[in-house]
């Protein structure tokens, strides 16, 4: 990916947030120059990455995330025991189809259009069940479904996902949305199982100055 293409991702996810009166930390504003004078003081920062992410798996697939708060499951000292993110989307866009064996979370819609999320139940060895209902928790009440079925999530609105419930989510067409995530520690290294084959990980192509780093470039501007 170009970092083009990333600043202008961040461009636009902080004029969504900022339309809708949603603002962040102050580290997600600094400039490179601004990460390099504070270095001293970004221990648990780095540790479990806070910031920005920005995700382009293909034309449907992708979003941009602002991690706020993190732990680690090897640290219990490092961090908070608990992880909140912004999830922000363009319309057309949503999350591979994936799940968990260790977080559950609420996804909230917190602003913009109407959410959908589509759930599957998955068996012990990891695969997909299309044929069982799904049971869901949405704002403490118990709904079922069917595997797959589109469940839309009103603004102001949540849904409850255990472990190994995958699922996918985005806007329904029509709207760019925000989403809120509440969830117990965050690791996509070893806690992140997906149904959809991504691209795996390329270095940035450096056609203009960085915006703001991505949490996964911290060591390497910051050594």
């Amino acid at each position: 990916m170009k970092r083009s293409a990333i600043n202008e991702k961040m461009l636009w996810a902080e004029k969504l947030l900022k339309e809708n009166n949603i603002s962040l930390p102050a580290f997600a504003y600094w400039s490179p120059e601004q990460w390099k004078e504070h270095r001293d003081e970004l221990d648990t920062v780095r540790k479990v990455y806070l910031g920005w992410d920005v995700k382009d798996y293909s034309e449907e697939m992708g979003s941009v995330l602002f991690t706020i708060r993190n732990g680690r499951y090897d640290d219990p000292n490092v961090g908070v025991p608990y992880c909140e993110k912004l999830i922000m989307f363009r319309d057309g866009k949503r999350l591979p189809l994936h799940y968990h064996k260790c977080k559950s979370e609420d996804i909230i819609n917190r602003a913009g259009g109407i959410m959908q999320i589509v759930l599957y139940n998955t068996d012990a060895d990891g695969n997909l069940d299309k044929q069982s209902d799904v049971q869901v928790y949405q704002d403490g009440i118990k709904y079922t479904y069917k595997p797959g079925e589109i469940i839309y999530i009103m603004p102001g609105n949540s849904i409850t996902l255990e472990p190994l419930m995958a699922h996918s989510f985005g806007p329904k067409p029509g709207s760019n949305i925000i989403i809120g995530e509440v969830s117990k520690i965050n690791d996509d290294f070893t806690d992140n199982y997906r149904f959809e084959k991504i691209p795996a990980p390329c270095k940035v192509e450096e056609d203009e100055p960085m915006l703001h780093p991505l949490c996964t470039e911290y060591e390497a501007l910051l050594g």
